[in-house]
């Protein structure tokens, strides 16, 4: 639960924060973030008063491997962000099989977890989410990324808009798309086998599949399998794994995808 920022004292301290930099401090309640961006400051409490998503603060790196640098994280971000190693995995898989501009649509693109890590390998990117509060998060994150990018390698275009994926309007289809859509929080787990309808999946895919050529879409490790073959046929599934243990599944959908089958699964081996 996040609480408003009321306390002065706390303030006065805030205050004395550089304008791009994250300072982290603990008492004996746990840790707690302060962010101050042009006088607009950003205090979140989820980390102190919630120990399933404290034990968040200590994988930020996996998250965002900049995160010390100034990013941006509300409540939600911190068990939904898609983890860079991922991404990268779909990029390196993407590289492969290119052979026009490298652009692709990311929905549901949250504070940028995916965005900013396919902006970085020089993809230029069409990112939406429905709440005005991420894409403001993600246009900071990204400069950051952008700053900091050796100027050897190209950064990627970023256009963004605060829509709901399902009623996106782009003037063409895109090759590439990339969603990793909400899972309903935490709770996801609770189930042996995730509904895959709970979060509309169905109209999702149906959504993509008019705008999007070929696209991936990161799932819960819980999935009904069979719900995954009725929602999406002729589609690869594999697990993404961290530490011996599996985060969550990762859906191919699309010709190029199709005809690549034995190496998108050696990637993910």
């Amino acid at each position: 639960m996040q609480r408003k920022y009321n306390n002065s004292k706390n303030k006065k301290n805030v205050d004395k924060t550089d304008e791009n930099i994250n300072k982290q401090k603990k008492n004996q309640r746990g840790y707690y973030i302060y962010q101050k961006y042009n006088d607009w400051i950003i205090t979140d409490y989820s980390l102190q008063k919630n120990r399933e998503i404290s034990k968040f603060y200590y994988r930020r790196h996996f998250l965002f491997s900049k995160i010390e640098s100034g990013i941006i994280m509300d409540y939600e971000s911190w068990f939904s962000v898609t983890p860079e190693f991922l991404v990268k995995k779909v990029i390196n898989i993407f590289n492969q099989l290119l052979n026009s501009k490298k652009e692709v649509i990311c929905g549901y693109c949250g504070v940028g977890g995916d965005t900013v890590v396919f902006l970085k390998h020089g993809f230029d990117v069409y990112a939406c989410d429905i709440l005005y509060s991420k894409i403001k998060y993600l246009k900071i994150n990204s400069s950051i990324y952008k700053k900091e990018q050796d100027k050897k390698y190209i950064y990627g275009n970023l256009s963004c808009e605060v829509s709901d994926f399902l009623t996106l309007n782009v003037d063409r289809k895109y090759e590439y798309g990339f969603l990793s859509p909400p899972w309903g929080g935490m709770d996801y787990k609770n189930s042996a086998l995730f509904d895959l309808y709970s979060i509309d999946f169905d109209k999702i895919t149906t959504k993509s599949q008019s705008i999007i050529k070929n696209c991936v879409y990161f799932l819960p490790k819980n999935c009904n399998p069979r719900q995954i073959e009725d929602i999406i046929k002729d589609s690869i599934t594999v697990n993404i794994m961290f530490q011996e243990r599996i985060l969550g599944l990762v859906v191919f959908h699309g010709d190029d995808f199709l005809a690549n089958k034995e190496a998108i699964c050696l990637a993910f081996k």
